[in-house]
């Protein structure tokens, strides 16, 4: 059995951090890399294997932890391999994120405590998969949700045992976006610095609220021809977002930039950070946004109140009411100083409370304590 890997220190409990990886860089890839670079390795060895498609996600990681990322695709081959390679390794602890990479971390490691991620049910199309995220989790020896209305979903809607729900918010690093940076990102997508951005960052869905940026553009570009809707993020949307958005008036006031590696440039140099979304836990770009200091309109669903305070960090608005959006967007951007004044604020706290290394230590208790009940029951 290979539950550790020696280290200077003695033997050190291994996670195995498995993802089901698509085209796009959501903010849950960008936790998973971050953990696999930042847990201590004196404590927990963690590596990181990915399932599917070998798209932008699974090229960043593959190419940034060489030595702890492994990819396979869903052929029957690849999956055998996955399968005895985790039966080599004999993991203390397996974090699986999505419904098909729980279901082979199961098939392959039945008995290796699992931490399970709290999903948002909104994007669990179909009664089977429902039923069927429902039965696998319940083998879960423990679950990550980013804030407590996620929580509460996951108790409510999934069946999730209260006691075994741990919160954890997300965590970025503070970070300064000089105006070089700024400036840089600007000329690459075409744009000017006379422009009054309103950047909207994250991959394109409904769920994400992207449609209503239609009404939204129009309403505000008719007010302010300078008014630029920046949208940086992939396409997940089939093309419906990109054929709404280019059938609106405002279709010349609306850039698409795709994936963007980094959007802190465009969050920097951007008049507001605009998320008009229907349903989030914690979306890491909020915290982002927070970190550069960013004046940020959001509608007030999931765990976003929980780090954002309205008047105070940030500007939030009723999730279904795409006329206040509109308002609230045309009143910040009227407004120059109180948007310096809510970003400073929003500076501040995600530095008091949201840092990365705090994230880090976090998970890493969450994952100790799942391995220590592993040996425990196994001696």
């Amino acid at each position: 059995m290979r539950l550790f890997r020696k280290s200077a220190r003695g033997r050190v409990p291994r996670l195995e951090l498995i993802l089901s990886s698509g085209v796009a860089i959501g903010g849950l890839e960008r936790l998973v890399y971050h953990l696999a670079r930042r847990l201590d390795p004196t404590r927990l060895v963690a590596s990181v294997r990915l399932v599917g498609a070998r798209g932008t996600f699974a090229e960043w990681v593959l190419a940034e932890l060489p030595d702890r990322a492994v990819w396979y695709d869903r052929s029957l081959v690849e999956l055998a391999r996955l399968r005895s390679d985790l039966r080599r390794e004999l993991p203390s602890v397996v974090h699986a994120s999505g419904l098909f990479a729980r279901g082979l971390t199961l098939a392959a490691v039945p008995h290796a405590p699992a931490v399970d991620t709290v999903a948002n049910p909104d994007l669990e199309h179909g009664t089977v998969r429902r039923y069927a995220y429902r039965g696998i989790g319940k083998l879960a020896a423990a679950y990550w949700a980013d804030s407590r209305a996620r929580a509460d979903v996951g108790i409510e809607r999934l069946g999730i045992p209260r006691d075994r729900i741990r919160v954890i918010y997300p965590g970025v690093d503070e970070v300064t976006i000089g105006a070089e940076a700024q400036r840089a990102f600007l000329e690459r997508h075409g744009l000017r610095a006379t422009d009054k951005i309103v950047a909207v960052v994250g991959n394109l869905r409904v769920l994400k609220g992207h449609d209503r940026l239609v009404e939204i553009a129009q309403e505000v570009t008719k007010r302010d021809p300078s008014v630029v809707f920046v949208l940086a993020g992939a396409d997940l949307s089939r093309g419906e977002i990109p054929r709404l958005l280019e059938g609106s008036s405002a279709r010349r006031n609306i850039r698409l930039t795709g994936f963007v590696d980094d959007p802190l440039p465009l969050m920097a140099a951007s008049a507001v950070v605009l998320q008009p979304s229907r349903s989030e836990g914690v979306p890491r770009v909020t915290l982002e946004a927070m970190s550069v200091g960013a004046a940020i309109l959001s509608t007030a669903v999931g765990g976003i109140p929980e780090v954002l305070t309205h008047e105070e960090t940030g500007v939030l608005v009723p999730a279904n009411s795409v006329g206040q959006l509109t308002r609230s967007l045309i009143e910040l951007l009227e407004a120059p100083a109180r948007r310096a004044e809510l970003g400073a604020r929003a500076r501040e706290r995600v530095r008091a409370r949201f840092g990365l290394d705090r994230m880090v230590r976090e998970f890493e208790e969450l994952y100790l304590g799942a391995a220590a009940r592993t040996v425990d029951s196994r001696q």
